[in-house]
């Protein structure tokens, strides 16, 4: 029985499960290349592909989107294009959030709370922006969800919006929010409000008065407060020090609101989800502000990770079973051939995104085991791309399509922010650490294979990871198992050749989605001041053009 979930709003795509497995999922952006593409076609297409189905296979496709709820009977024109008529339903937003962690979490009892932007119902442009579910095996309860008819810049997620507008950092961009916020040096918060006030039930709303930067400035008219002027200078204090009071804010907040809910509801999991949960600097605060709590933080927390909460809502309304998907790697795109690595190496001219700068010709040889050549290249602090296997599900590079390097090289932060990613300098990168390894960097805080949080490390993580670790003592780790993956033996190999088992990881991306095919890869990789490209089996470098 196939189950398939699309998303049709931004970070739209699709998603497969195949008698309660997940078979396949992808996000239209890796296929589009065009980021948070809010199409859903390719991605369909991808899937069925993949597991060599049509439409006619597929018992149920589930559908959601963010604003006004789609029509009843809505299939996305597919019986117009295709001929074929699907069973369809609809799932609420901010309850597909809810499944995607779940499903993940391999949690059978708990508390989600979901907190975004904006999801489903309301009036206008108002949408519920906080919702918290209690699940219980197979059984879900709405327990706390924000008033769809209030104004959406109440909302928590909104607001860090806001002053990501105000700071100047466009749409999608609240992750710069975060890491300039380490930066702060203190603000006096006697003399500033309370953003957030926390209601009985728990909801969340802010003070704002209106969206954007317009709402940073009026409550600053309003409450007399010394914000300075919008989209300031990065490198100003003041910038910073505005970064660090709305991160605070939001991590009082949320705190807060956890607290409350835990009052009333006797579970010991809490689930965070909704594009609130990518800010892995709260989900640590959280996790070690509550003390006895096991706190999941859902891997694909914003819209991304709808297709796959859509899918677990079909399979669920079809079996009564929320499906389990945890303990896995994220990699759940297609698997590609030999005959395709091949073919994207022999047709490089076609690779190339018009108009960009090949900054040299390929050269490319076939290796026995990339893991061993990667480690030789980074402890020799070379910047490698490294390219196998299927593709992460989700916004984090985790060993399928990633840039790596040594975390102790010489300044490789500023070199790789500068000359590679072309991103701004306060950004941090985090690192790939054997899971055996960890508590040994760590004294306490929480970390998960999936890079969504951010503890605070020790003498030997300062040591050992380097410049990965950010200016607040901060790394967003990710621990790998044991397990017979390249990513996995390139650890080990790196741990025997420099005595530590960890790598400098990041996307691999240059200001577009992280690369998809053999043929996205070769493309950024010849656009860019990579040093090496491991694609599969075939070491990839430039030469002169």
């Amino acid at each position: 029985m196939y189950v398939l979930g699309i998303h049709i709003g931004h970070d739209g795509g699709a998603a497969l499960i195949k008698d309660g497995k997940l078979a396949v999922a992808i996000s239209e952006e890796r296929l589009s290349r065009k980021k948070h593409s809010n199409g859903w076609w390719l991605s369909v297409i991808y899937c069925l592909t993949s597991e060599k189905i049509s439409f006619n296979d597929i018992e149920l496709i589930v559908w959601s989107n963010c604003g006004p709820r789609l029509n009843k009977g809505y299939d996305g024109g597919i019986e117009m294009v295709t001929g074929v008529k699907c069973h369809t339903t609809c799932c609420d937003h901010h309850l597909s959030h809810a499944l995607a962690a779940v499903s993940l979490s391999g949690q059978n009892k708990g508390l989600v709370l979901v907190t975004d932007a904006g999801g489903n119902e309301g009036a206008g442009n108002n949408e519920v922006t906080e919702s918290a579910f209690i699940f219980d095996n197979n059984e879900f309860n709405l327990v706390m969800q924000s008033d769809p008819n209030r104004e959406r810049c109440k909302g928590l997620g909104t607001a860090y919006d806001a002053f990501s507008s105000f700071l100047g950092f466009g749409a999608e961009e609240s992750g710069k929010t975060m890491g300039l916020s380490a930066y702060g040096t203190g603000l006096d918060h006697n003399h500033y409000p309370d953003l957030f006030k926390i209601s009985a039930d728990g909801s969340i709303e802010s003070l704002l008065e209106d969206t954007d930067y317009w709402g940073v400035m009026k409550l600053s008219k309003k409450y007399n407060l010394n914000f300075g002027s919008p989209f300031p200078d990065s490198t100003s204090a003041a910038a910073a020090n505005l970064a660090q009071y709305i991160q605070v804010q939001l991590e009082g907040a949320t705190l807060r609101s956890i607290k409350t809910l835990l009052s009333k509801h006797d579970v010991s999991n809490v689930l965070l989800s909704g594009g609130v949960a990518l800010n892995c600097v709260s989900n640590n605060k959280l996790a070690e502000s509550l003390g006895g709590v096991n706190v999941f933080p859902c891997p694909p927390a914003s819209d991304c990770g709808l297709p796959l909460g859509n899918a677990v809502y079909g399979y669920w309304k079809l079996t009564g079973r929320i499906i389990d998907i945890s303990n896995s790697n994220m990699r759940f795109g297609r698997d590609y051939s030999e005959d395709e690595i091949k073919n994207a190496l022999k047709e490089l001219p076609d690779t190339l995104i018009p108009g960009s700068v090949m900054l040299g010709k390929l050269k490319y040889t076939r290796i026995d085991n990339p893991a061993h050549y990667a480690s030789d290249l980074i402890a020799s602090d070379h910047v490698i791309a490294w390219w196998q296997g299927k593709s992460e599900y989700g916004p984090r590079a985790l060993g399928g399509r990633s840039i790596l390097a040594n975390p102790r090289g010489d300044g490789i932060r500023n070199s790789i922010n500068n000359k590679v990613k072309k991103r701004e300098w306060f950004r941090p990168f985090g690192p790939a650490v054997r899971e055996e390894d960890v508590s040994t960097y760590l004294d306490s805080g929480l970390y998960t294979k999936y890079m969504t949080s951010a503890p605070k490390v020790n003498r030997n993580g300062v040591k050992a990871l380097g410049e990965c670790v950010h200016t607040d003592q901060t790394c967003r780790i990710q621990a790998v198992p044991e397990s017979s993956d390249p990513y996995a033996g390139l650890l080990d190999k790196l741990r025997k050749d420099t005595g530590y088992g960890c790598v400098l990881n990041t996307s691999f991306n240059i200001q577009e989605p992280i690369v998809e095919s053999p043929a996205d890869a070769i493309a950024t990789f010849l656009r860019s001041k990579i040093d090496y490209l491991i694609l599969g089996n075939y070491l990839c470098e430039r030469t002169q053009p």
